[in-house]
């Protein structure tokens, strides 16, 4: 493929692009696999179909662009920021994503099964169908935003930062030890067999949610709302769970104490 000119710049695999001026750049469906974008901006950049595979945008500025069947699979995206950008149907699977920015973005049919990024901040998110299979998200943030019909099967979220507002997410078998849920609201959820040791369910509110088999041993549910179709029966460790506080509701409305939960 011959590579094409962009301004000043020659654009195509492996491509030398470090710091460059990208703004406002075409570069719809062009190779850009394994090239070197460490510090590009890249503001408004046209990356419709771009193949970004591997390429290295670490500290790249990519906040207010539009990525649309955007390969980034396996690309190294550390302190990268997408802040107030829409990514549909990006592919980010093996990509490297610490502290990365998606504050104010819309992500829809983005995939980042198997990416690794600790440190992820999600400020002000809409997620909606977002395929977090696999990652790692240890310490990541997402912070008042929606979360709908997403998977963070097998994730690892240890010391993950989630006041947010879930509905349809798929948290089995995730690795929640220590996360912070400080407030939430979780409708139509499915903890079954995750870690949610000493995590923090405090303030939050669960409707209609599966916790089959998931572990609370030392978690936090204090103040916390599950509601009536919320079967507890079949969670690990719950006798040992800090439950003080805990409000459950009962179809009749009744209000179940600690004790009687436990039996």
């Amino acid at each position: 493929m011959t590579n094409i000119i962009t301004r000043t710049y020659e654009v195509g695999p492996k491509a030398n692009l470090r710091d460059a001026d990208l703004r406002g750049a075409h570069l719809e469906g062009l190779d850009i696999r394994h090239a070197d974008l460490i510090g590009a901006d890249l503001r408004g950049a046209h990356l419709e179909g771009t193949n970004l595979g591997y390429a290295d945008l670490t500290e790249a500025n990519i906040s207010r662009t539009t990525l649309e069947g955007t390969i980034l699979a396996g690309a190294i995206l550390n302190k990268a920021d997408f802040s107030h950008s829409i990514l549909e149907g990006v592919d980010l699977r093996y990509a490297e994503l610490h502290n990365v920015k998606f504050d104010h973005s819309y992500l829809t049919n983005t995939n980042f099964k198997n990416a690794c990024g600790e440190r992820v901040v999600f400020d002000f998110p809409q997620l909606y169908k977002v395929n977090f299979q696999n990652a790692n998200l240890s310490s990541s943030k997402f912070i008042l935003g929606t979360i709908d019909e997403t998977s963070f099967f097998n994730a690892d979220l240890q010391y993950a930062y989630l006041p947010t507002q879930a509905r349809s997410v798929d948290f089995r078998y995730a690795d929640l030890y220590h996360a912070n849920f400080i407030p939430s609201l979780f409708i139509d959820c499915d903890f079954r067999y995750a870690d949610l040791r000493k995590a923090n369910l405090t303030f939050s509110d669960f409707v209609n949610t599966d916790f089959r088999e998931a572990n609370f041993e030392d978690t936090y549910c204090w103040d916390t709302t599950f509601d009536k179709d919320v079967d507890l029966r079949d969670v690990r460790n719950f006798d040992r769970a800090k439950l003080d506080l805990l409000s459950l509701q009962a179809p009749n409305g009744k209000v179940y104490t600690v004790e009687e939960v436990r039996k």
